[in-house]
């Protein structure tokens, strides 16, 4: 019995190994070479075809999420960093007329109470806030400017002082694109040509101004004005606040009033006369702006609560008389 079982398993290892051999001479893979391959490229295949949807599917998601998130905001610029200086060597650009001035009237802004002109303002570049004469504006309240394009908006007081008599002006809807830098320029210097903004009916026009020199002058409060530009052109009081720019439309100061001591015997009292604030005073009021002097955040005028539906979203209790939303029918 033990002969036949030894007999059986030698003659049917044989027949094995004869049929292996068989399988690879007609070319046939045997099992064991598909359980092989099936080991080592099964999962290759399945990551490729995991690879391949995934592919198809991203480009499709990618679009839907970029869309839904919101729009970044505007940057914002911090104070202290306002009135920008452009390089040496770099010219403005030019308006249609071809000259830098009248590109620079694009930033002129007609400050007014009820419709009534009290003051001239000019766009700082890049910001959107307009820089103007305190004393010319009063108690600063209802007062609107108007820019170039007739459109009229409602500012602010977001800064004042008393002692240069300047202001910095807020408007509570937008953002005005174009307005002034600042010029690195002497605008005493010979041959320099000067300009500031006059009314023509309802248009701003730049009219030649007539420098002196330097002086001291008596600012707000008593406070000592030094190296002040000395204007000798007459500035009606409702034009106060206007910039003086160079012949490349760059502000080198902006006109406002100050106390000129009477010339004689001292102790005689002084004058209110206008003057032009130099650069260097305007760049130190601009730094010592606080930092929530800057436009408001857009307001459409709802108050919502979160609907809970499938999709989102808002759904409205409240619309604010006046407010923008109550402009849509």
């Amino acid at each position: 019995m033990q002969a036949r079982r030894s007999r059986w398993h030698s003659e049917h290892q044989t027949s094995q190994r004869s049929s292996h051999t068989t399988h690879q001479a007609s070319g046939a893979p045997s099992m064991y070479t598909c359980r092989v391959l099936s080991r080592r490229f099964v999962p290759f295949a399945l990551m490729a075809l995991i690879t391949s949807v995934v592919l198809a599917i991203v480009p499709a998601i990618v679009p839907i999420t970029a869309s839904a998130q919101p729009a970044p905001p505007p940057p914002v610029r911090p104070p202290g960093v306002l009135l920008p200086t452009p390089p040496p060597g770099t010219t403005s650009t030019t308006s249609a007329s071809g000259s830098p001035v009248a590109t620079a009237t694009a930033g002129i802004v007609s400050l007014e109470r009820r419709g009534r002109p009290v003051a001239v303002g000019f766009v700082l570049a890049g910001d959107g806030r307009v820089v103007t004469s305190l004393s010319a504006i009063g108690d600063g309240n209802l007062i609107d400017a108007r820019y170039p394009d007739g459109s009229v908006v409602d500012v602010k007081v977001g800064h004042s002082d008393r002692v240069w008599n300047l202001a910095l002006l807020v408007p509570q809807v937008g953002r005005w694109e174009s307005g002034l830098q600042a010029s690195s320029a002497d605008p005493l210097a010979e041959g320099s040509r000067i300009r500031v903004f006059s009314r023509r009916g309802r248009a701003m026009t730049a009219v030649p101004v007539v420098l002196k020199g330097r002086t001291n002058m008596l600012g707000g409060d008593g406070e000592l004005l030094r190296d002040v530009i000395e204007i000798t052109t007459v500035v009606a009081n409702t034009e106060l606040g206007t910039p003086l720019v160079d012949a490349e439309g760059r502000a080198v100061g902006v006109v406002t009033t100050a106390c000129k001591p009477s010339e004689g015997t001292a102790g005689t009292g002084c004058r209110t006369t206008a003057f032009g604030a130099p650069m260097g005073a305007l760049r130190q009021f601009l730094r010592n702006a606080p930092a929530n002097a800057t436009p408001p955040s857009p307001w459409l005028g709802i108050q919502g609560v979160g609907a809970n539906t499938q999709i989102g979203g808002v759904r409205v209790v409240h619309i604010h008389p006046g407010s923008p939303a109550s402009c849509i029918e």
